[in-house]
């Protein structure tokens, strides 16, 4: 048994897949953190999630996104984008929960759901953590009156170019097609904005 775990590389082909979807998408390929994990299968019609059959993949913490793919495909998502995400230590889980689509400021549940499963995650979930919580410049809870809705109003900087987007995130059960949970996530979200500068 070696006296230190060698660190992980990418293939050839993961190699050239990686940089291939950096270069499409604009995105700066300096490497963070590398691990190797396996994508679980997927069950058909679960909310939020594809039928897919399990796959082992590459895992790279960047600059400004996470990506993880293979030969045949890499997925970058970035770090302002995600919602919700964790490392489970127990399950040894990757756990990310990307945006869903925004509505005038406010966010819809029903965003890609990413689960990777890691034996040996390295860095990957602690550099998550640091560049997920770089992106968050602003956070406050605000309840709206006489109803059960929260909504956590965000600033989020894209750590590639700079742009800050200012969103209002519902609460879990929140209804975000009622016509007053509109107004006042807009409203929140342009009062909390004002304050900020």
């Amino acid at each position: 048994m070696p006296l230190f775990r060698s660190r992980p590389q990418l293939s050839p082909g993961e190699r050239s897949r990686f940089r291939a979807a950096c270069a499409e998408a604009g995105v700066d390929p300096t490497v963070l953190a590398l691990a190797h994990g396996t994508i679980a299968a997927r069950p058909s019609g679960a909310p939020g999630l594809s039928a897919e059959p399990p796959r082992g993949v590459a895992v790279t913490a960047l600059t400004t996104h996470l990506g993880y793919g293979d030969e045949d495909r890499w997925t970058l998502v970035g770090w302002h984008e995600i919602d919700r995400g964790g490392w489970n230590p127990e399950t040894f889980r990757l756990e990310i929960d990307q945006r869903g689509v925004v509505e005038a400021g406010l966010v819809r549940p029903g965003g890609r759901r990413h689960r990777i499963h890691l034996a040996d995650p390295y860095r990957v979930p602690e550099v998550m953590t640091e560049r997920v919580s770089a992106t968050i410049l602003f956070s406050r809870q605000v309840e709206m009156p006489e109803s059960t809705t929260v909504l956590t109003v965000v600033a989020r900087r894209d750590l590639g170019d700079q742009t800050i987007t200012w969103l209002a995130v519902p609460s879990r059960g929140s209804a975000v097609d009622d016509p007053d949970v509109k107004a006042f996530a807009a409203a929140a979200v342009r009062r909390l904005r004002g304050e900020f500068g």
